[in-house]
Formats: structure tokens, sequence, C-alpha cells
């Protein structure tokens, strides 16, 4: 009679990865392969916490590929008669109107989008000025507005200005307001050189986009 036990692992599923990372050209290419993927554009919350769980697995080239790298988020901006609006869910128009590389709204459309507003100088006055400290960004309204989630943006802060020993990191920078209203896509940068600067520079009708694609339902958990 054998004695030698066997051992017989059972996967009901395949495993799906969590994060994939999706490039391109286009913008709208890129947004179409993430949801042919039945995947979620990553959020500037979402991106943290692929930063954050990057760190956690102490895989080297994971943390460089999380960290070292820009993300463009599905968070959007909009500016209009001294209105500032943040909200999520951005997607590329099949044929956009654009001008300067934003995407050009009527009024109508800036009205009706579903966001936080601030006014122009309430923000100006908030954080407009260059990096902060941690404490001025867990103070900030536009970080707390884009994140939406205080024990997440805690957890990320603690690890921008821990890991790359960052006195003051992370700032934000308004677009100038154009004479029509306007809206762009925000976009985080690298944590490494950049200290995870939400960017205002960010062209619609550039030549190359980044985004990461989250499983579905994983990217609900990150902002709830």
């Amino acid at each position: 009679m054998a004695t030698e036990v066997q051992i017989t692992g059972v996967n009901f599923a395949p495993q799906v990865l969590k994060y994939m990372v999706f490039k391109g050209p286009r913008r709208i290419d890129v947004e179409v392969a993430i949801a042919k993927e039945n995947r979620q554009k990553a959020s500037v919350a979402g991106l943290m916490q692929f930063r954050l769980d990057a760190l956690k697995s102490g895989y080297r080239p994971a943390i460089e590929l999380a960290w070292g790298r820009w993300y463009d988020a599905s968070n959007w901006v909009a500016y209009w008669d001294g209105k500032v609006k943040i909200g999520e869910d951005f997607e590329m128009p099949e044929n956009p109107k654009m001008e300067n590389g934003v995407l050009v709204l009527t009024e109508k459309q800036f009205d009706d989008l579903q966001g936080q507003t601030f006014s122009r100088k309430e923000l100006e006055k908030a954080c407009m000025n260059g990096r902060m400290t941690k404490n001025q960004v867990l103070k900030n309204p536009v970080w707390q507005a884009v994140v939406g989630n205080k024990e997440l943006l805690q957890q990320y802060a603690d690890a921008q200005f821990e890991k790359y020993d960052f006195k003051e990191a992370m700032s934000i920078g308004l677009a100038r307001e154009l004479n029509i209203p306007t809206q762009r896509a925000l976009v985080l940068d690298d944590g490494v050189n950049l200290a995870s600067v939400i960017d205002r520079f960010r062209y619609l009708d550039g030549s190359y986009a980044r985004l990461v694609g989250v499983s579905q339902g994983l990217e609900a958990r990150v902002v709830a």
C-alpha cells in the first residue's frame, strides 16, 4: 500500500490580475482597450492604492512601475466663470471639440457636470503655491475631493513623504481659465522625481496616454 501523501491544489477560476497598465498613442483607444478587458479606469484614488499595493508586495519591478511613472486618471477638472469643478469617470468623446489640448464644453455641458464645485479664488488661496507639507496635503480641499477617502489619503501621504524622504511634496496646479468652458483629465505624476503632483499640463490630444485598468469590483472598494 502506498503511504505517500498526495496533494492537489484546486483553482475554481483563473486568477485575475488586479492591475494592468494600458498605454497607447490616443487616450480614447486606451479607454476602449480597458473596457474590452472588462476593467475600470483607475482614478487618482485607484492609482494611490496601486502604488501602496506595490510597496506592500516588496517586489522592486512592481514598485518601480507604480511609483516611477506618471499615470492618466479617470478624474477630471473643469473651469468656467471663476468656478472649478472636480469629478470622476472622465471619458473622451468620439469626436471631441478641442482647443489647445483641452476639451471644449458648452455652458450647459459645464453646468451639467456632476462634481464638487469650488471658486477659483478659494483654491488659489488654499493650495496653489507649489509643494506642500504632509499636514497641508491632508487638509487640502483638492486632495480631499479627488481622493474622497481620508484614510487612503493619509496612507498615501505617509508613504510618499517617508519612502522618498520629502519635506514637501504632492503639489497641485490650476490651469488658466479660457474664455470658454473647458475640461481636462487629471494626471498623477510619478512619486520619485515629481513627488506625486496632480498635473494640469496634460493635453488630451497628446501623442501618448497611460492608464491603469483595475479589475471590476476592486476600484469600488478602493474609494468606498
